[in-house]
């Protein structure tokens, strides 16, 4: 990806230091995940590439599909979301062990509320 030529100088001008590393990373292809629903029992093995360390159900995808197209996503097997998102389920899963109250601020569209359900 070509980032804007006065943008890079931008950076180069902020982060000297690590616009080169900001610059190529920047330039890589966005990483997609998904959280599988574990209501569902469709498991499409095909999409995925490697498993999110932190959920059982969160997967990385080799290539972002159409999802549109998809009828499983609109059958609801799973929920596209960043795989940082879904730390929020190992937290809960792993340090709280009764109910708690919890704010979101960052909540649209909604992702990290259903992982946590899920934890």
């Amino acid at each position: 990806m070509l980032l804007n030529p006065e943008f890079e100088r931008m950076l180069r001008r902020t982060l000297p230091d690590r616009a080169d590393r900001l610059i190529a990373a920047l330039g890589e292809p966005p990483v997609v995940s998904v959280r599988l629903n574990p209501a569902k029992t469709a498991r499409d093995a095909a999409m995925t590439r490697d498993r999110v360390l932190w959920w059982h159900d969160g997967f990385y995808l080799a290539e972002r599909p159409q999802f549109t197209f998809d009828p499983h996503f609109h059958a609801g097997d799973y929920y596209v979301q960043d795989a940082s998102s879904m730390f929020i389920a190992h937290v809960i899963k792993e340090l709280v062990h009764r109910p708690v109250r919890y704010l979101d601020l960052c909540a649209a569209p909604g992702g990290k509320t259903t992982a946590a359900l899920d934890a």
